[in-house]
């Protein structure tokens, strides 16, 4: 017999959420390249990742805790409170505050079995591979053949019309620039 419940239905209105990690993109690098494309989808911020490392700026992430813009003289307690609110904005749906996320404090399980959310992620870096702690409550989650190709990722993605979508993204091609994945690793720079 199988005990986990049924996904339920989403709510009217519910947004699909796709978060793209340009893995290890500086702030300052981002600015001096100028991206056109990219910035068009919305304003650019200086944010702080709340762990330095691949793996564990992850599972901060995946516990709902988007980069933070590093306030002065505010409780943490208060500023997650804050940014937990902008989910309502983010996904189209009200009501979502800290507390929804609990016990998990989990963005995948929140979104899959309280707003009846399909998750995916597409991962560039090894450490995030699909055996990973981070890997729970995705319907999909596939560590790509290569670390620099986004185009790729993007050809596995589907957006179902009856279910809103959560797509985590991490993308390598900024952990390791200059390299096409058209091109021989061998022929590559090194450091």
């Amino acid at each position: 017999m199988d005990a986990t419940p049924p996904v339920p239905q989403p709510p009217p209105g519910a947004r699909n959420l796709v978060v793209v990690v340009l893995d290890s993109l500086r702030y300052d690098s981002w600015l001096e390249a100028a991206p056109t494309n990219v910035a068009a989808l919305g304003q650019v911020e200086r944010r702080f990742s709340y762990a330095s490392w691949t793996a564990p700026s992850h599972l901060n992430l995946l516990m709902g805790l988007l980069p933070h813009t590093n306030p002065r003289e505010v409780y943490a307690s208060e500023y997650y409170k804050q940014d937990f609110l902008r989910y309502n904005e983010r996904l189209g749906v009200a009501g979502i505050e800290f507390r929804s996320f609990l016990p998990a404090l989990f963005l995948p399980t929140y979104l899959k079995h309280s707003l009846g959310y399909a998750n995916h992620a597409r991962v560039s870096m090894p450490v995030l591979n699909e055996h990973t702690v981070i890997n729970r409550d995705f319907d999909s989650y596939r560590l790509m053949p290569k670390h620099n190709d986004m185009a790729a990722m993007l050809d596995t993605l589907h957006f179902d019309p009856d279910r809103p979508s959560f797509c985590l993204l991490n993308v390598g091609e900024t952990h390791y620039p200059y390299a096409l994945p058209t091109e021989d690793p061998s022929r590559w720079p090194r450091i």
